[in-house]
């Protein structure tokens, strides 16, 4: 007769399996404050689907391609916790600039142009973003439709970021917004000067698909238009970004506002912005079969950010602060 006892191999991967999914579905054990943890947006998806966070915050398509794959489902949208709100900025080294009067200029035409092309062309927008990362088309045309393309930068919008990291005490308290605004994001006069020829090192996001105008200058030549010739620089956030800047390993970057105005206020990093990137575009995403359906839900809980002081981070703080929930340690 055969045995109905079952293998012990089978037996301790179904128990494997109960205890990961109780972790996941289980309500938070202890302590009634949300946690922080740092991890790369490429990582997030995972995380969350093996139960490592209960909840990510990422820049689009991290919170598209989660959805479409039927890992995660967005909790909020960033313009559910701050309409309009700005993302990411063009930035690039003051003495660089100093040095090349009309590269500042330069570098703001190849963006607007840029800017307006994906305005104009959204289809193909997509397709150079899809064809230069590899990402999945139906995710990069998903998360195109939560992001607004602007180029004028928002100082009002810069300055609330610079009063949350502030608040969160990451510069010091003494730290006047405007102030610190003021000096990073100065109103600039367009100079008609030669530029090149001229090697620029760029920075940009990892995959970060609010920062496609760098991608479609390439693309379409605008750079070699104005005599640059660009050397990509790929980060992993906008802190580390902002780390390249200060030890001169780039010249000119894409990266998020909070990163830029948090280094550039704690650590005198020497940069000033060219011009504004996006509005709007990230989201807190949490499993698609899991309990979490309100932000309140993420008491006591980890939640994955791309590091501290980045634009991810302030909107969690900010949401966070909306629905009453407290933060402790960041690890």
């Amino acid at each position: 007769m055969e045995s109905s006892i079952r293998p012990l191999p089978v037996l301790i991967a179904a128990v494997v399996c109960l205890l990961a999914l109780a972790a996941v579905l289980a309500p938070p054990s202890a302590g009634t404050s949300a946690r922080f943890v740092r991890l790369r947006p490429a990582l997030m998806e995972a995380a969350l689907a093996r139960g490592d966070v209960a909840a990510f915050v990422a820049w689009e398509p991290h919170c598209a391609r989660a959805v479409l794959s039927g890992t995660a489902r967005m909790l909020a949208a960033s313009k559910d916790i701050w309409p309009s709100h700005p993302c990411c900025v063009l930035a690039a080294r003051q003495e660089l600039l100093e040095s090349r009067p009309g590269l500042a200029s330069a570098l703001r035409r190849i963006h607007e142009r840029a800017t307006a092309y994906m305005n104009e062309h959204p289809d193909e927008a997509v397709d150079i973003f899809a064809a230069s990362t590899g990402m999945d088309r139906e995710a990069v045309q998903a998360a195109m439709d939560n992001i607004a393309f602007r180029t004028e930068p928002d100082r009002t919008g810069m300055t609330t970021y610079m009063q949350a990291i502030r608040d969160a005490g990451l510069v010091p308290s003494e730290t006047d917004p405007a102030t610190a605004v003021s000096r990073l994001v100065p109103k600039q006069q367009d100079v008609d000067a030669p530029t090149g020829p001229i090697t620029l090192r760029v920075g940009w996001l990892e995959g970060d698909i609010h920062q496609a105008a760098f991608l479609v200058a390439k693309e379409k030549g605008y750079f070699a238009d104005e005599g640059i010739t660009v050397e990509e620089v790929v980060f992993e956030n906008g802190v580390k970004e902002m780390d390249g800047f200060a030890a001169a390993d780039i010249d000119a970057g894409y990266l998020g506002a909070a990163p830029l105005l948090l280094k550039g206020t704690v650590a005198q990093v020497p940069v000033v912005v060219l011009a504004g990137v996006n509005e709007e575009g990230s989201c807190i995403a949490v499993r698609t079969d899991g309990p979490i359906t309100d932000v309140t839900d993420l008491a006591g809980r980890d939640i994955a950010v791309p590091g501290f002081g980045t634009v991810q981070h302030v909107l969690a703080l900010r949401a966070l602060e909306a629905a009453g929930v407290a933060v402790e340690g960041e690890s």
